[in-house]
């Protein structure tokens, strides 16, 4: 089964040592590292080095993509990558995950019985006692609870999609519209960024997400169990600002209450529920929601208090 790997690259270069030999384990067709153009030399010599070490300097390859154009540019690298893979069947990934042979059965899966996308499960290392409370309550919602609520329809659903994934290149060809991602903006690289924000910006919380939502619309996508991967680096949605955005999305995707406090109390995301409350009222008095300017205030909240600015919410 020949494959490609695309993995985008930001400034992990530590983390490359150690998960790039766990990708080309996988024994892929090629493996595309994208990077912003121009890449850091130190950067480049890093893979040279893994690649030399791995055998396989004729396999892994460097994309730089030049800045600009698109909204979200690891969204552009992404789909550079996409184009330029040399086969239709794609696993993809972040530099942070140490892969594991499980990811196979993602990738055998896609283009198969108009299966479009395959996603399987991370596993978070806990470093103390709190991520231990949220390795089991996640556990426990993934075995126990969300194949119950996913009979409730989709008030109450709950996917189990992950940034690790295999995809099938037709199918994402016809369901992803280009325009579309080309306009997108991802609300965590906002929040980085220090941009303003609309309302808007929660319809969707990741690329990935953004692409899922479109392939599900005219192929079939599988979620997976199996543990794909473990995540080195520290759960960004455990951050308080995370939560609280991520909360917002939900309702604004029309989560149930019981599920959010659920996700809330299992997860050990109080911030979460707050945004999912913030969120609702939004919801409800918004006429125009992309004109809603949502302002941060860092010192009030931590990591940032959203509020409304301008609008009949204050």
């Amino acid at each position: 089964m020949k494959f490609s790997v695309v993995v985008p690259v930001r400034d992990e270069v530590n983390l490359i040592p150690k998960t790039l030999p766990s990708y080309l384990a996988l024994m892929p067709d090629e493996l595309l590292l994208c990077l912003d153009k121009p890449a850091p030399e130190d950067m480049l010599e890093i893979r040279e080095k893994v690649s030399r070490q791995c055998k396989a300097e004729n396999i892994v390859k460097v994309l730089q993509v030049p800045k600009g154009e698109w909204g979200d540019q690891q969204m552009k690298a992404r789909r550079t990558a996409f184009l330029e893979a040399r086969n239709d069947r794609i696993l993809t990934g972040d530099i942070d995950l140490i892969v594991n042979r499980n990811v196979l059965k993602a990738i055998a899966l896609v283009g198969k019985n108009d299966i479009g996308m395959a996603s399987c499960s991370k596993l978070r290392l806990p470093h103390n006692l709190i991520g231990i409370y949220r390795l089991l309550g996640e556990f426990f919602l993934k075995k126990c609870v969300h194949p119950v609520t996913n009979l409730a329809g989709k008030s109450m659903a709950a996917t189990g999609f992950t940034g690790l994934y295999a995809l099938w290149r037709p199918f994402w060809l016809v369901a992803e519209p280009l325009d579309e991602a080309r306009q997108y903006s991802m609300v965590k690289r906002k929040i980085r960024d220090g941009k303003q924000l609309t309302l808007g910006d929660f319809i969707q919380t990741g690329e990935d997400g953004f692409l899922r939502d479109h392939m599900i619309k005219k192929y079939k996508v599988i979620y997976l169990s199996d543990i794909g991967a473990t995540v080195l680096s520290d759960p960004l949605e455990d951050q308080p600002l995370i939560q609280y955005t991520t909360g917002i999305y939900f309702a604004m995707s029309g989560r149930n209450w019981l599920a959010t406090l659920g996700r809330t109390f299992f997860r050990q995301q109080p911030y979460y529920f707050v945004g999912y409350m913030y969120g609702k009222r939004l919801k409800k008095v918004a006429i125009d929601i992309q004109n809603i300017k949502i302002e941060l205030d860092r010192e009030k909240f931590g990591y940032g208090k959203w509020r409304a600015g301008g609008t009949p919410v204050d």
